[in-house]
This record gives C-alpha cells, structure tokens and sequence, in this order.
C-alpha cells in the first residue's frame, strides 16, 4: 500500500509538471531533448506561460531553451499519448525519439509535422534554421523560412480533439467561436500539417527550430487575454544535396 501511495504521488507531480511547464510540442519528428525541464520528467517542456508579459516579441533564455542535443525525446516521456494514433493509424508521438537521430530532409519537399497542444494560449509559430551541429545555435542566426501561422487556425493544417476527432474550423473545443483573444481554445489538441523546405536553402546540418508565441496574431499584433508564452523546439536535420535527394 505504502509503495503504491508513493508511486500515485510521483505520477501525479509528473502530470502537474507536465501541465505547468510543456504546453506545446512538435512531436513527429522527435525534438530535442531538455534534461533540466520539470527536474527531467518531462523532456519536452521547454518554454514558459508568461514568459513575454508585457514585452514585445522576446527571445528565449537559450536558443533552444537548455536542449543541447543531440539526443530527442522519448515516447516514454509522452506516458497517455506514446500509443495514441490519428484516424489514419498513425502515431502521434515519433516512437524513434530517444536516441540521437539524424534525418535528411530535402530541399523544395514537404514533411508531415505532428504537434501537440497542452495548454493553448493562442498566437502564432514559425520555423527558424540556421546551419550548424547541435549546440553550435546562436540566436542572431536563427533566420525564418516560414511566415508566422495560428497554431490553431491555420487552413493548411488539421486539428484533433484527443487525437481521434477532427475538429471544424472557427470554434473551440468547448464549441466557442474561435478569437485571437480566447484562450485555451484547444486545451488538449492535436495537430497536422505539412512544412516545405526552401528550394534555397543551404545543404549541410541544419538546426530548425519551431517558435510559438501566445497572444499574438500573424501582424504580431499583441492581445491580452491569452498569456503572453514562448515555447521552442529545436531539430537536428541534414538537409540534403542532390545525391542524397534524387528520386
């Protein structure tokens, strides 16, 4: 009896630590790791809810918030969602997080990317890359290849209530009319879609890193009811030349 207490007890602080402090993740393909998040129960926290209050738009302490790499994050650190699968079959969660891994994308193709969201404080992501090996980032050199897009209205991408319901554009969860002011509109979701490599971008290892901001639209115009968050997620990624990459 003593042995489960103590066991229902660690499990719940990991479900609150999870909760506080990972409220949005891409999480196909497998992310870096963040060893020091949440005391390490959850590898795949790493931003913070208010961490642009009443600021303009504001870069992270690191640029990839303390994940150094090159290892990714493992299912097991996703304990609900490891085995969860879309409507099509597929899983959520990468099952090759983990170990360190190392994929080549090709230039002027598109990847599917799964995401999840936590906690929804509404606003805008990018996707930023700079070459280099992990832990070579430096953030002035961080340059965007994507415009900023809603994280939960964009019509290029597919949200899923709990993984499994595909949810209609304009409204909530909850059934409220979607607004750059409503937060926590998709507590809980799930999303897809797919993300182009440039044609120009340079070939080499490659840092691409998935930038959120809460409380803000695509004119990076603030609002004030959602929390003003930051959230990253770094990559490691060879984007490939043309032996690599021809058909």
């Amino acid at each position: 009896m003593h042995t489960l207490t103590i066991y229902g007890i660690v499990a719940s602080l990991i479900f609150l630590l999870d909760n506080v402090n990972g409220h949005a993740t891409i999480t196909r393909p497998a992310t870096r790791l963040n060893p020091t998040s949440s005391g390490g129960y959850c590898q795949w926290c790493q931003g913070s809810q208010e961490f642009c209050q009443g600021k303009p738009i504001c870069s992270p302490p690191t640029p990839c918030w303390g994940s150094i790499g090159p290892g990714t994050v493992d299912p097991k650190y996703f304990p609900a969602f490891k085995n969860l699968k879309d409507p099509e079959g597929n899983l959520w969660v990468d099952p090759l997080g983990g170990p360190s891994q190392k994929t080549v994308w090709c230039p002027g193709k598109s990847y599917t990317i799964y995401g999840y969201i936590n906690a929804d404080h509404n606003g805008v992501y990018r996707w930023e890359s700079q070459l280099g090996e992990a832990g070579q980032e430096k953030e002035e050199n961080f340059k965007n290849f994507t415009s900023w897009t809603s994280i939960n209205q964009d019509i290029n991408t597919q949200y899923y209530k709990e993984g499994t319901t595909l949810w209609p554009k304009g409204t909530c969860f909850n059934e409220r009319e979607w607004d750059y002011n409503v937060p926590h509109c998709m507590d809980g979701g799930w999303f897809q879609t797919n993300l182009t490599i440039p044609a120009t971008l340079p070939v080499g290892n490659t840092i691409f890193r998935w930038i959120w901001f809460g409380a803000m639209d695509e004119n990076q115009t603030h609002y004030e009811n959602p929390e003003h968050s930051l959230f990253v997620n770094c990559v490691d990624i060879a984007v490939g030349d043309k032996y690599q990459c021809a058909e």
